[in-house]
């Protein structure tokens, strides 16, 4: 991998990651957004059941307490809802016991909710028919369940798992493109230097010429130094005839 890939994978890389933490951002305000808009219609129809009570001796009406608990059984964001009156205490309340009312103070008069502000929201109001103001309704709504924001986290994990494998794979077969290619790169050389080599040692060398007439007119220099066509052994050489073989 040169430099300029490198580099290019590392920018893609980097905005890879910065989509998928983006994305993961934007679900999970929109499934927050979205989880307080519904909190908020669940609770005008939970004060709307509530209205007919008109004073704290209502509230103990069977029909009203059976309203109140199938809504509460059918809005699966509602963690808590409870009826209080000021300076008296809670009249009503369901569950009876909840994880948001530590266990201490479940008998107070007043409730003192704890929750985690940034995946709930707690909604309060004065009875609608109470005419002394106060009956107050208070509930509270889950906005962001856990498994919007683990889903959220999952599938942007699962995209950078994928843009990783493609990239593995990617990064292999140009290895091995790039490997093919050399290797075709190499065959093609050899014939070139094959047929070089046998020009080289064919008879159209000028060596070779030079070699052979050097043997056919070979001199003895050092017999005659100064002038080969006199004494013996100075005369060029030449092919024997046929006389020179007679007895």
């Amino acid at each position: 991998m040169n430099k300029k890939t490198a580099n290019g994978f590392a920018v893609l890389s980097l905005l890879v990651v910065l989509a998928a933490t983006a994305s993961v951002a934007l679900r999970v305000a929109a499934a927050d957004t979205a989880g307080r808009r519904s909190a908020a219609a669940d609770f005008e129809r939970l004060s709307a059941l509530v209205a007919p009570a008109r004073g704290a001796a209502d509230l103990a009406d069977p029909k009203l307490r059976a309203s109140l608990e199938a809504h509460y059984r059918s809005s699966p964001s509602l963690l808590l809802a409870t009826v209080y009156e000021r300076g008296a205490g809670v009249r009503w309340r369901i569950p009876s016991r909840s994880e948001y009312l530590p266990a201490v103070e479940n008998a107070r008069p007043l409730p003192d909710t704890r929750y985690p502000p940034r995946s709930s929201l707690l909604l309060a109001e004065p009875v609608p028919g109470d005419k002394s103001g106060r009956l107050v309704i208070e509930a509270l709504y889950a906005t962001l369940p856990q498994a919007t924001v683990f889903t959220a986290f999952r599938d942007a994990t699962l995209g950078i798992a994928a843009y990783l494998a493609l990239a593995a794979v990617a990064f292999l077969v140009a290895g091995l493109a790039k490997g093919t290619s050399g290797s075709k790169a190499r065959r093609d050389r050899r014939p070139e230097t094959a047929d070089s080599a046998e020009e080289t040692s064919s008879g159209d060398d000028p060596g070779f010429e030079y070699a052979t007439d050097a043997q056919t007119s070979f001199i003895d220099d050092e017999a005659c130094p100064d002038e080969p066509s006199l004494g013996p052994g100075c005369e060029p050489y030449s092919p024997l005839a046929d006389e020179d073989f007679a007895v």
